[in-house]
């Protein structure tokens, strides 16, 4: 299922914007005078397989042209959403969250739509008489499935523009559902009781990711698990924690998407 939606107008309301796992059934070891007897897999390990059912995605498609009245194109705007084949017992939960996504698809219709009116002003009186479009105006807004699988579907957005000033610029955006209640998880609820510690130990990790990449961490805005339960994903392996432009340093020139080993927070995980 792949649906390419067009749209007959054209607009940046910037939105303030996953893994398969393998699974294997142990079996338990019969007593020898019962060898004989047919071994079944333990109770515990049939939930297991049940876990890691893997939840398929096709992608909801968006875009559209802004064309100079010479037939030139002047900019261009393409979105990517995950939306979820609704099947076997966690359909409904599913259709909440390609729901999400559909919702979400109105606002980039008019994010569409703002981003359009910027470029044309941007023209100014030129408009009418341009033949050739002055930069290479554009938006892509695609998407990462980190996790699908078991409980969790955990999505990292990437989004790249290009603005009025002809800079590139991009912006990180995630969301993490449970696919228990198709509800966005809280990042804090990956963690344990002790909230002040668990914090600290992910400021230490964004320290070292700065270091690691060449930026001064800064705790102007200090960090705090509730500026983050919308803008977070998880895998099997790393936290992803999409930061906004200089949240995290001054030397920022744009959103930073810091990922951090799942081992180097296993003292403070739930």
């Amino acid at each position: 299922m792949k649906r390419t939606i067009q749209a007959l107008t054209a607009f940046l309301l910037l939105p303030i914007f996953l893994l398969a796992g393998g699974c294997s059934v142990s079996r338990f070891r019969q007593p020898e005078e019962e060898a004989k007897e047919t071994v079944k897999p333990a109770p515990q390990d049939e939930q297991k397989e049940e876990e890691q059912t893997v939840y398929q995605a096709d992608a909801l498609v968006y875009e559209k042209q802004l064309e100079l009245p010479s037939g030139e194109v002047a900019a261009t705007y393409r979105a990517s959403l995950p939306q979820f084949k609704e099947e076997g017992s966690q359909g409904l939960i599913l259709r909440k969250i390609n729901e999400y996504y559909e919702t979400e698809l109105i606002s980039l219709q008019q994010d569409c739509e703002s981003y359009f009116g910027q470029i044309q002003a941007s023209y100014g009186n030129g408009w009418q008489t341009a033949v050739q479009p002055v930069a290479d105006y554009h938006v892509d807004f695609s998407y990462e499935l980190v996790q699908q699988s078991g409980g969790r579907i955990s999505v990292v957005r990437t989004y790249r523009y290009v603005d009025t000033n002809v800079k590139d610029k991009v912006v990180y955006t995630a969301e993490t559902f449970d696919c228990q209640t198709g509800w966005p998880e809280k990042l804090q609820d990956l963690f344990t009781g002790d909230k002040e510690k668990a914090q600290q130990a992910v400021i230490e990790q964004i320290e070292k990711w700065c270091g690691e990449n060449g930026l001064e961490y800064s705790q102007l805005t200090p960090f705090i698990f509730e500026k983050q339960d919308s803008s977070f994903a998880i895998s099997q392996d790393t936290l992803y924690l999409c930061m906004e432009e200089s949240a995290i340093s001054s030397q920022s020139a744009g959103g930073q998407l810091v990922q951090i080993p799942l081992e180097n927070l296993e003292s403070v995980l739930a």
